[in-house]
């Protein structure tokens, strides 16, 4: 469904101290919110309003008026009610109210905006029993109820001041409100809404109340200081503590930030004292929150004055934000993310919306074309953008800004040049903010010169890499340097497996990297090259042995960046190109995308070429098995002809069979087994003439695949024995496919063996991932689901399968898709399309390792189904 936007009046309710009730009464805390929710939805339903329950947090609801009336009728109502229950809990249940009217945008039947926001925190000023309205609905009824005036109040978004008023609904009098001008503080008023970021802000306020120094690192315009502000503003909402913030943007590195602090915190400083001593002795008794902002390029003085404050005001706690820890015992450090993002594949403009940087990113665009709907077709092109943008607020308030003036499109045409794209022209924004290049220009004059040289180095990388990796690319060991880069938040520091670290840039940050290279390491594409070559042929030799689980590990981390270094080798005519693009065959075969390797590795053999005439039809027969996966038979045929052809010239006859037996699963996989079947053996007698054991179990395998296909399961079977003897604990992905392969040609009687064949194989798998294998493997036990009447299971394992085809791009055998046709019939029969449609979506959402848990757990359990049934 498109959006639809309305001028609807919202009314927003809270249980007040609802947690410490939670707590301190669950079973009548549990009974008295369920009795809240029944009242709430019986008194606004009765006065025209729809009660939103799946948009209530907690102990809250959430409901909306096509009326302002009615709203109000409805408010004055609840109080009643509420006063008036006989409530299980020691105490009665309080609950604020907040109204306040304007547009909202519905999305099936959820509504989105500022007005939603604006009326939350509006609700976080009240009091339990009480109920407060904005100037937008006490204008429409002033004269039809009273009220009391509550002036100007500025509420915890920082945004412009809010004219509330409360209606009265009994004689009760109630405190100040707990709006942001009861409270001491300096906070600046901000002009545009805070977004998203409620689990970031909890993070923080938890921070502060464990330590006090906390500091808030992150990448240039990751959004610390708003953040910080927001900060500021819950902490002084919920304590009587006095908020400070004090900004050192303006001043010039290295500076002296005493004086700055002491008329930041308010305090006088006379003639020839030291402004701090001042600081410390209005403080030393009080109570108080300093938030020190941009504190990168002061950082020795900023740590010093923070040291002093925190040893001798017992009571003052201090936030910072920096590019950079300052350094100081006791120091807590937050880093600040960019926004979240919403997945890659994400269409639905109602999903879209739900994520912080798509949210951000709209709100902005509305502020220059107030008319923008995020629909059916723009939502896709925003999730590119954000996605592009690395979810870094500063980057897309900026593309946002110049979405308003020149379109979405042309905003996506020019993503490529995002430095020249990010611009800012509002004038009171800071110099070095105005622009996502400024900013980074400022983040790198804070480098010193060997951390610049390491910088540009690994811009060279795509994705994610290790220091190992960069030791490799810088020529040295780049450890200190790295972990330099990672605390000044030049470098985002991952996961990239259960013991190890990785680090990627941001695609603004690679950017402006890659900028640097020319004049700070010339060399680092040179580099990066020979490392690339280097892991490739690593892989090439490892992925098919013991160590294949590693390989693949190593391959899902680094895959962006072998071929992106492929690529640029082509480009270049580089030499090195045959054999980076051989070399990653295998992958390609296994994990996909195949289509990509069959573009690649034939740009490299016809544009670039190379000397090695064995490494050229090696290169050739590689290119015709990918080929054949993806169903280009011509070009299949055409490259395998070649390679056999340059083999023979080459007296190479193992080498030709390979391209051989490759021919003969092309006819196979196209149900020609009268073309296969003597293919297959004349590239068995030549492994075997020559003495080749694992050639030949390679054939046999492919064989033993082939008789099965064309109804000779007793004629396979001792051929897939003897390559599953061959390539037990040696080489894990054939062992595996010898599994699958046996598991499918046993007799229908043996159920239990086939089960324990494909429990094996899933195990495997799970380590070694092959797709192939996967989608092979996952459609027998989706056949074996069915048998135990597990429909819903079975429905589920024939999406999976299917998906793990779809990523390797290749074309399934016409035996496969028979298998699939005839799955699809009979779980159509017993399972409703959704039903179907759920287990599609769970299905696709599964990473390898869960889709062969899944399985593995499935098969035991049949297993001992069926065992249990003998």
């Amino acid at each position: 469904m498109e959006a639809v936007r309305q001028a609807l009046t919202l009314l927003m309710t809270d249980v007040e101290g609802s947690t410490a009730l939670w707590e301190a009464e669950p079973g009548p805390a549990s009974q008295a919110i369920s009795r809240h929710d029944e009242i709430v939805e019986s008194v606004v339903v009765a006065h025209g309003g729809e009660v939103l329950k799946k948009r209530g947090e907690g102990d809250s609801a959430f409901c909306v008026f096509k009326i302002e009336e009615d709203a109000v009728a409805a408010s004055a109502a609840l109080q009643r009610e509420l006063a008036s229950e006989n409530w299980p809990t020691s105490k009665p249940i309080r609950v604020r109210i907040a109204l306040h009217r304007g547009e909202v945008e519905d999305r099936d039947g959820d509504y989105y905006g500022a007005t939603v926001n604006r009326c939350a925190r509006l609700r976080a000023v009240a009091h339990g029993g009480q109920v407060v309205v904005s100037q937008a609905v006490h204008a429409c009824v002033s004269g039809k109820h009273s009220f009391r005036d509550h002036g100007l109040h500025r509420l915890k978004d920082l945004l412009h001041p809010e004219h509330i008023y409360e209606l009265v609904c009994s004689e009760e009098e109630f405190p100040s409100l707990r709006s942001l001008n009861a409270l001491d503080h300096n906070l600046p008023i901000q002009l545009t809404a805070f977004i998203g970021r409620k689990q970031e802000l909890r993070e923080v306020e938890e921070a502060l109340s464990a330590s006090r120094l906390v500091t808030m690192i992150g990448v240039g315009g990751c959004g610390k200081t708003r953040l910080a502000l927001q900060a500021g503003a819950h902490v002084a909402g919920y304590s009587t503590q006095v908020v400070r913030f004090v900004s050192f943007a303006d001043l010039p590195r290295s500076s002296d930030v005493s004086g700055v602090v002491a008329r930041g915190v308010g305090v006088d400083a006379p003639d020839q004292t030291d402004p701090i001593d001042a600081v410390v002795e209005a403080f030393d008794k009080r109570e108080a929150l300093f938030i020190f902002d941009n504190c990168e390029h002061v950082l020795d003085s900023a740590a010093a004055v923070a040291r002093r404050l925190l040893m001798e005001c017992p009571g003052v706690k201090i936030l910072a934000t920096s590019r950079e820890i300052l350094g100081l015992s006791g120091e807590r450090t937050f880093i600040t993310n960019p926004l979240a993002l919403p997945p890659e594949t994400e269409q639905n403009p109602v999903q879209v919306l739900r994520h912080e940087s798509a949210a951000l990113f709209i709100d902005r665009v509305r502020q220059r074309r107030a008319d923008f709907v995020l629909d059916s077709g723009s939502a896709p092109v925003v999730v590119r953008l954000v996605r592009a943008l690395d979810g870094i607020p500063l980057a897309i308030e900026q593309a946002a800004a110049r979405a308003g003036t020149i379109g979405l499109d042309a905003i996506v045409e020019r993503l490529g040049k995002k430095l020249d794209l990010l611009r800012s022209t509002q004038r009171d924004v800071e110099p070095r903010q105005r622009t996502v290049r400024a900013t980074l220009e400022w983040s790198h004059g804070l480098l010193d010169d060997a951390e610049r040289e390491i910088f540009a180095r690994i811009s060279a990388f795509q994705g994610v890499f290790t220091t190992a990796d960069a030791s490799v690319v810088c020529g040295r060991d780049a450890l200190e340097e790295m972990e330099s880069l990672v605390q000044k938040c030049v470098v985002t520091a991952v996961h990239s497996s259960s013991h190890a670290m990785g680090y990627r840039l941001v695609e603004t940050v690679k950017e402006f990297g890659r900028e640097r290279i020319e004049e700070d390491a010339p060399d680092a594409f040179e580099r990066h090259l020979e490392w690339a070559l280097d892991l490739a042929e690593w892989i090439d030799e490892t992925i098919e042995g013991q160590s294949s689980a590693e390989a693949f590990q190593v391959l899902e981390r680094a895959y962006e960046d072998l071929v992106a270094a492929l690529r640029r080798s082509i480009d270049a005519l580089d030499g090195r190109a045959v054999p980076l693009a051989f070399a990653l065959r295998k992958p390609w075969l296994r994990r996909g995308p195949t289509t990509e390797g069959v573009e690649l590795i034939g740009r490299a053999i016809f544009d670039v070429g190379h000397s090695d005439e064995k490494l050229v039809a090696n290169a050739h027969n590689a290119l015709g098995a990918m080929a054949m996966n993806v169903g280009q038979t011509e070009k299949a045929l055409e490259n395998l002809g070649m390679a056999a052809e340059r083999f023979g010239e080459l007296g190479l006859p193992t080498n030709a069979a390979a391209s051989i037996a490759n021919m003969g699963i092309l006819h196979a996989l196209k149900g020609d087994f009268e073309k296969a079947k003597p293919l297959f053996e004349a590239s068995l007698d030549a492994y075997r003439s020559g003495g080749d054991t694992v050639g030949a179990a390679k054939v046999a395998l492919n064989f033993g695949r082939m008789l099965a296909d064309s109804g000779h399961d007793d004629d396979a079977v001792p051929f897939l024995e003897t390559a599953l003897a061959t390539f037990q604990g040696s080489d894990p992905v054939r062992e595996a496919l010898a599994l699958v392969n046996l598991a499918d040609v046993l007799p229908e009687g043996e159920p239990v063996r086939r089960l324990g064949y494909l429990e094996r194989s899933f195990r495997i798998l799970t380590e070694s991932p092959d797709h192939s294998q996967m989608s092979i493997g996952l459609t027998q036990l989706a056949r074996i689901a069915v048998d135990c009447r597990q429909f819903t299971d079975a429905a589920t394992l024939l999406a999976a399968a299917e998906h793990c085809l779809d990523q390797t791009e290749a074309e399934p055998s016409k035996s496969l898709v028979e298998s699939y046709e005839e799955l699809h019939r009979l779980i159509g029969y017993e399972v409703p399309h959704e039903a179907v449609g759920a287990a599609n979506t769970r299905a696709r959402s599964m990473n390898d390792t869960a889709r062969m848990t899944y399985a593995t757990e499935l098969a035991c359990d049949f297993r001992q189904y069926l065992d249990a049934r003998k």
